[in-house]
């Protein structure tokens, strides 16, 4: 899967702290919030990196990672809760003392923390980025806290904007999930993306899924340290069970990545073939590809061929002798808006755009029609997404099939497609693309 946006997290300089009585979970949170908004960086990465060095106790490191994920996932609509604030006062705060804002607003609308208890530590926030701007932060959150009568301004069930406001969802893309799921399938994608994720594991060698949480994870990682197990999300595991290749011929994996399906599909076909087809991994960065490889040798895999180039142009790397002729089977792990995946990446649904869905759809239609191109009489595609929206998936498949690249190629059963709900895996979309013999 690629979203629309990548950084990798970087180690930032100290500063020392202005003096200030807020919590160090909430200035851990602001500092990470801070960092996603200045690098347009993925609010779990930094989460990572920073907690562990924080020597935080594990109830304050917990509520930092609650307020620096929340914050990142409702941060459109705190803006526009502050603005509301604003608008006749004409003042404009500048952006770090608006993510000091930010944290107390999460507090007061969405965790629904005494008000005297989130302005107070909203104030100290600001007062640790901007003292001058104390007296303004105080001001600010007392007014804002009076919106919480009138919060989400409308029948969330009767009116969709208020829907958008109670969930923290860019109007737009709450109006297309309810055109795409239909109105209680859209509420309950909100609802479940507002929640932590659970945590799925794959048994390497028995393919048995299982099921934990980030807080059980310590008893497993021997296992995952000596490659017995893999972190993958279950959605992802049935992906990869669908693509497993076949006994004999080629197989091609575009968008390998790091490599997690790579290992899936590996060990899939080693249970029910006990060999190996050729696997070529394609992925646009070499530097993903070192790490797939690297994860590949310690499972003693050794079928498998590193490619770097761009998939919607298998013609060019077929000439220069990357790539074989034709493929047995192939999975696509196409880019997209990564809507699907909301509980783990927050900061997507405030940086998406119908245009860049519009862009992505378009790029997993030219994926198909070139791998389609080089794909054998009695192969198969599995075209594959992150994401819950229908212009990135039935609406690709329908084009693909309709086009001249798509002649020969028919439907093999209903696509993988679950909904999203408290506790289940992420929303992926998978369909399986088989190519007639003439």
């Amino acid at each position: 899967m690629n979203t629309t946006s990548s950084s990798q997290p970087q180690r930032q300089p100290q500063r020392q702290p202005r003096s200030t009585k807020a919590t160090p979970a909430r200035q851990l949170a602001l500092e990470i919030t801070t960092q996603v908004r200045e690098r347009k960086a993925f609010a779990r990465d930094l989460i990572d990196s920073r907690l562990r060095s924080a020597g935080l106790a594990a109830e304050e490191r917990d509520f930092a990672m609650l307020l620096a994920l929340g914050v990142v996932a409702t941060s459109g609509e705190l803006d526009l809760l502050l603005n509301r604030v604003l608008q006749k006062g004409g003042s404009r705060p500048k952006p770090k003392v608006r993510d000091a804002l930010r944290i107390s607003l999460y507090e007061l609308f969405f965790l629904h923390k005494p008000e005297h208890i989130a302005i107070n530590q909203g104030v100290e926030l600001v007062k640790a980025v901007s003292p001058q701007a104390t007296g303004f932060a105080n001001k600010v959150l007392r007014q804002a806290a009076k919106l919480k009568e009138d919060f989400p301004f409308g029948d969330p069930a009767l009116d969709l904007e208020a829907l958008a406001h109670q969930q923290a969802f860019p109007l737009w893309l709450a109006e297309r999930l309810v055109t795409d799921l239909g109105r209680p399938a859209a509420t309950q994608f909100m609802e479940a993306s507002n929640q932590q994720p659970p945590l799925f594991l794959l048994d390497l060698e028995q393919g048995i899924t299982i099921k934990t949480s980030p807080a059980q994870l310590q008893d497993y990682l021997p296992r995952i340290e000596a490659g017995e197990l893999l972190v993958a999300d279950a959605s992802a595991q049935e992906v990869a069970a669908l693509a497993t290749p076949m006994a004999t011929g080629s197989f091609l994996e575009v968008g390998s990545g790091r490599g997690t399906k790579t290992l899936m599909l590996l060990h899939n076909a080693r249970r029910l073939y006990g060999t190996q087809p050729q696997l070529y991994a394609l992925d646009l960065h070499a530097y993903k590809q070192d790490i797939l490889m690297q994860r590949i040798a310690t499972q003693g895999f050794s079928n498998v061929t590193p490619v770097t180039g761009d998939a919607t142009q298998l013609d060019t790397l077929v000439a220069a002798q990357k790539l074989p002729e034709q493929f047995a089977g192939a999975l696509i792990d196409a880019p997209c808006s990564g809507t699907g995946t909301l509980r783990r990446h927050p900061e997507i649904r405030w940086r998406l755009t119908p245009e860049a869905v519009t862009r992505l759809a378009a790029q997993g239609l030219a994926l198909l029609s070139s791998t389609a191109q080089h794909t054998e009489d009695g192969g198969f595609i599995v075209y594959s997404t992150c994401s819950v929206l229908a212009e990135e998936n039935q609406q690709v498949v329908v084009a693909f099939l309709d086009s001249p690249a798509g002649k020969g190629f028919t439907q093999e059963g209903e696509p993988f497609c679950p909904s999203l709900a408290p506790g289940s895996p992420d929303a992926h979309f998978a369909v399986k693309l088989v190519k007639q013999r003439s």
